[in-house]
């Protein structure tokens, strides 16, 4: 068969072998297909050829069918370009910035000179309560606790109430209706009369920090309430009050537990110290009281019983037999009579015993006190101390002797809170209604 051109034909055979080395190879590409699809071909290679007989044209080169992707196993090259992401805008947190201002006002402005006061109110009481003289000393000496007590009631004390509970008032008045942080303006002007103060009496200087704490601590109540009521008033100078009294026990209890034994010997002494008195003043009641006294044995009857007396017999194993050997009628009239014999065999021992206790009251009344303490002393500290020491309960109260102070202070504090919380809150109620 001739081609166009003068170029050589091919052979049909040719053509047949080319194509069946084609198929071969497509086989051989096509090798994950399933093999049953491979046997159906394999099953039809004639017809395949035949159709392919009639082909007498020049023979086209073979088409390359692209060839199946394998699975890349290896890793990814970073070097490759990655397809471009979108870019998210980052999400906004949202950050909350506190902000600390104080705010100056005319309110502010027209309280100020209310400010002065408080210092001028402050400085003044605690300059009386200084005068008064208290120290906590004197609530130990048995023998100045007359004079102890002038102090709490005199004119200065007073006075220095009085001014105390005026300081509160303003300072309640103060601190209504502006901010917290600048009621708290009470604290260092108050504190300037403290520190004022201290070249002076030294000594009161922490009791001074407490009652500027207190009246601080009013001011800044105070602040919290803007139409104040008697009722709203009230609470905070009770409060405050109540800081007072708690502040002065922790101080009293830090000042005298380290030195316990000087304030007990202090109490022991003044307690020896003022026997005397008590036996030139107590002893003769005491003494008439007694001689008047008579015991009889109808008083001891309760005491000491018929059925107590038999059991005593009982327990002794001689007169056990001795007894219960007597007839049930003999019995009951030795146990009547033991039992009369020794109820006033009782009585008149314990009338002999009152008489002469009786004699030697009266007697040692009639010494002088001074004789009495220089020629016969009846105690001693010492010997006081140790013979309260034997005592359970008095050595309880001496390993918690501050703290029995610090009670005691706290229960004054507290019962002149009363009047003090009353006169405050009235004038500051009175001012907050200008």
């Amino acid at each position: 068969m001739g081609n166009n051109g003068g170029s050589k034909g091919l052979d049909p055979k040719q053509l047949h072998e080319k194509l069946k080395a084609f198929r071969e190879e497509l086989k051989s590409r096509h090798a994950t297909k399933p093999p049953a699809v491979e046997q159906k071909k394999e099953e039809k290679p004639a017809e395949t050829t035949q159709k392919q007989e009639p082909i007498k044209s020049v023979a086209q080169p073979p088409v390359q069918q692209p060839e199946a992707q394998k699975p890349d196993l290896k890793p990814p090259d970073s070097t490759l370009k990655q397809p471009p992401t979108e870019n998210k805008a980052p999400q906004k947190t949202e950050t909350h910035q506190y902000t600390f201002s104080i705010v100056i006002d005319q309110r502010f402005k027209y309280k100020l000179p209310f400010l002065l006061l408080v210092f001028l109110l402050f400085t003044f009481s605690w300059f009386l309560f200084s005068s008064t003289e208290i120290k906590l000393m004197d609530a130990f000496e048995l023998s100045r606790f007359q004079y102890s007590l002038e102090k709490l009631v005199s004119i200065k004390m007073v006075l220095f109430l009085l001014m105390l509970a005026l300081t509160l008032a303003l300072a309640v008045y103060y601190g209504t209706g502006i901010s917290p942080l600048l009621s708290l303006l009470v604290l260092p002007t108050t504190m300037l009369s403290v520190l004022i103060l201290k070249l002076i009496h030294p000594n009161l200087f922490y009791m001074g920090l407490a009652l500027a704490l207190s009246v601080s601590l009013a001011s800044l109540l105070a602040s919290f309430k803007k139409n104040q009521t008697f009722s709203s008033i009230s609470w905070s100078v009770s409060l405050s009050l109540f800081v007072l009294a708690l502040l002065s026990a922790l101080l009293v209890y830090s000042h005298v537990e380290p030195k316990k034994d000087t304030y007990f010997d202090t109490f022991l002494n003044s307690t020896t110290s003022f026997i005397p008195q008590l036996q030139q003043q107590a002893l003769p009641a005491v003494a008439a009281s007694l001689k008047e006294l008579q015991v009889t044995p109808g008083m001891l009857n309760n005491t000491f019983t018929k059925e107590q007396l038999r059991e005593a017999i009982a327990s002794d194993t001689e007169l056990k037999k001795i007894f219960f050997a007597l007839p049930e009628s003999n019995q009951t009239y030795m146990l009547d009579k033991i039992h009369a014999m020794v109820l006033e065999k009782g009585a008149a021992g314990i009338n002999d015993w009152k008489n002469s206790l009786v004699e030697s009251l009266t007697s040692s009344t009639g010494v002088n006190a001074s004789n009495a303490t220089t020629q016969n002393p009846v105690l001693t500290p010492t010997f006081l101390k140790n013979l309260l020491m034997k005592i359970p309960l008095i050595k309880q109260a001496y390993d918690y002797f501050a703290l029995f102070a610090a009670l005691m202070v706290f229960s004054i504090v507290s019962l002149f809170s009363l009047p003090l919380q009353l006169i405050s809150s009235f004038f500051a109620y009175l001012t907050t209604r200008l």
